[in-house]
């Protein structure tokens, strides 16, 4: 009987520590919960960082494309403010060729800079028109490893004067000069351009823009 009972109490000293044993079991993680965890994680930081390079790339490229926007504002604005002064008639005509193997288009016209006996007295001819890029050969190659091929720069040439830069990095065959007649039998001059460029990440990224000139001196 007493042999009895000394099991009984042993057992029942022996059954909160199985059952704290059982519990600390249930409770903690196991090696393929840990690696699951570990992965789901892993997940989540490279979709973060994916993410946050497609913003940074998208913020880059933005940038540079509105610096290429504003440099084909000012060529537009430099062409057409002597372009306006320039005429179509008998004493100062103007005239339009090409450029390049791709067709980039030129003008030359002659400023009116001011009257003598009533007549208007015209500047020497001027021409706008583009040249190769620095490094640059019109054959269809990337000669100065820029990542552009032919690219070219838009210039103002007049005897007498020194040669002005106007743009660089023209998309060869993107310089356009349409005439047009209104029906005011006002000469209207459209110019068109693009203008390239490389962002952070080396990609090629181009602005175009157009402005239409009305000629002051028909």
């Amino acid at each position: 009987m007493t042999q009895i009972r000394r099991e009984a109490a042993a057992r029942r000293e022996a059954g909160p520590a199985l059952g704290g044993r059982r519990k600390a079991r249930v409770e903690g993680f196991t090696l393929i919960e840990i690696m699951i965890s570990i992965a789901v994680l892993a997940i989540l930081v490279v979709g973060i960082y994916t993410a946050l390079s497609a913003s940074q790339s998208l913020y880059v490229t933005g940038v540079t494309r509105q610096e290429i926007q504003e440099r084909v504002r000012r060529a537009l604005e430099q062409i057409a403010l002597e372009l306006r002064q320039g005429s179509s008639g008998l004493g100062a005509g103007i005239s339009f060729a090409t450029a390049g193997s791709a067709g980039d288009e030129t003008v030359t016209f002659c400023m009116c800079t001011g009257f003598a006996a009533s007549f208007p007295t015209w500047s020497s001819p001027i021409t706008i028109s583009t040249i190769n890029g620095d490094g640059e050969a019109d054959n269809g190659v990337d000669d100065n490893n820029n990542r552009m091929v032919d690219e070219r720069k838009v210039v103002r040439t007049q005897t007498g004067r020194p040669d002005k830069l106007l743009a660089d990095n023209l998309k060869e065959g993107s310089l356009r000069f349409t005439r047009t007649l209104t029906m005011g039998l006002v000469d209207r001059i459209q110019v068109d351009l693009t203008i390239q460029g490389i962002d952070s990440q080396g990609k090629i990224i181009e602005a175009s823009g157009n402005v239409v000139v009305d000629l002051r001196n028909q």
